[in-house]
């Protein structure tokens, strides 16, 4: 077993335990290792830090995954598992509130790089960190013993695995393969699930709470603009809590068309599809003077790294900057960001630079994250990757 030894000066994230170990952290690798092995990771004077996955092609080169020193890695995955099991099970007690969740939560759980997702008696699992493979084995087995489920497949995020160095897996792992559609019950709606043509592991599960929320703010004949709206999350929401008029603008038309499905398993029929550039809409709207009394802006990754910070950056802030000028006054903004690069200090200065140059006043009546299901370590904040701000505009 390789041991990995960070540089002087570098060791303080890892004492207070921040499990990403970046490649200009390490002094040396002192002996044979494989990518995707367990490594000991230990200080300058060889005090001994914690254990980890290498993966010398990965930009974080180490995964932490255990502190303590007396360690065997099947007792500790199987650990961790049993601990995402419980707080959804016993302390959220998700099943009374929908069938569909996240049942692991990489770093949140302690597991980095492996997402599980719950569609009823479905398991979806996505692999990022090259150090589970050997695992899921193990995963299997575990999973497999809850009564109700009657699959459990893999499917990988290709554009996560190149940044492993890994080729994305898409498989049965056991039981059955996903049906070719699953209804989602959430908060008293039904949501449709083609597994064949849906994004993420099939449905965007950590708006679940927002889209609750911002549906007990509906009162009168409003009218609303859903911007991004996939496969009509929010705009459903809207329409049955009451909404006169619901526009719902997305650049897929696989989307929309699974949008007019949903809206009609929730008998609503007052949602008109715009199959469009949300931004060349907004600006369409913004030159025919109308108004909404409920906006939602959950746009893409605009941010995925570093690199493209300033171009993300004034992307979000020329879309809130027309989605603004579009609410009528006293009306309200729910927008979104689940760019991890960009932090709420960020996200809140481009709102004001936003409203700034719209000419208008905003207030924030709430600032919502992801929801328990979709945890974030108190070590690793990078793992709060959603931020979402509901602004009344004046």
């Amino acid at each position: 077993m390789a041991d990995v030894v960070v540089k002087e000066g570098k060791v303080l994230p890892f004492i207070f335990r921040h499990p990403w170990v970046f490649r200009g952290a390490l002094q040396e690798v002192v002996g044979p290792y494989q990518n995707g092995d367990v490594v000991r990771v230990i200080g300058p004077r060889h005090e001994f830090i914690a254990w980890g996955w290498i993966n010398e092609h990965s930009k974080i080169t180490v995964r932490l995954i255990s502190f303590q020193e007396d360690f065997e890695e099947r007792d500790w995955f199987l650990q961790k598992l049993e601990n995402a099991l419980h707080l959804r099970k016993r302390v959220l007690k998700l099943d009374k509130v929908t069938n569909s969740y996240r049942l692991v939560h990489s770093e949140g759980d302690g597991i980095p790089g492996l997402i599980v997702d719950k569609y009823g008696e479905y398991l979806v699992v996505q692999v990022s960190s090259l150090g589970l493979n050997r695992l899921i084995p193990v995963l299997v087995e575990r999973l497999s013993r809850e009564s109700w489920v009657r699959g459990i497949v893999r499917r990988d995020d290709p554009v996560m695995c190149r940044m492993e160095a890994m080729e994305p897996v898409e498989e049965t792992l056991y039981g059955e393969d996903l049906p070719e559609r699953f209804l989602v019950e959430e908060n008293q709606l039904l949501f449709e699930v083609d597994f064949r043509r849906c994004q993420k592991t099939g449905f965007y599960l950590d708006q679940r709470e927002n889209r609750r929320f911002l549906a007990s703010f509906v009162e009168g004949d409003i009218y609303a603009l859903d911007a991004f709206c996939y496969t009509g999350g929010f705009a459903i929401s809207l329409a049955k809590a009451g909404a006169g008029k619901v526009v719902a603008i997305d650049s897929s038309r696989d989307a929309l068309e699974q949008l007019k499905k949903n809206a009609q398993l929730n008998g609503v029929s007052n949602i008109v599809g715009v199959h469009d550039n949300v931004f060349r809409s907004l600006e369409r709207y913004l030159y025919e003077r109308e108004l909404f009394d409920i906006i939602v802006l959950d746009p893409p990754k605009f941010i995925p790294n570093k690199r493209s910070f300033e171009k993300g950056y004034a992307g979000y802030k020329k879309l809130n900057r027309r989605a603004i000028s579009l609410v009528r006054s006293g009306g309200l903004l729910l927008t979104c960001c689940c760019s991890q690069i960009m932090q709420e200090s960020s996200f809140t200065r481009m709102l004001a630079e936003a409203a700034g140059e719209a000419g208008r006043e905003a207030m924030i009546l709430a600032r919502n994250f992801q929801p328990a299901d979709h945890p974030v370590s108190i070590s690793c904040p990078e793992g709060g990757y959603l931020k979402t701000f509901l602004l009344k505009i004046f």
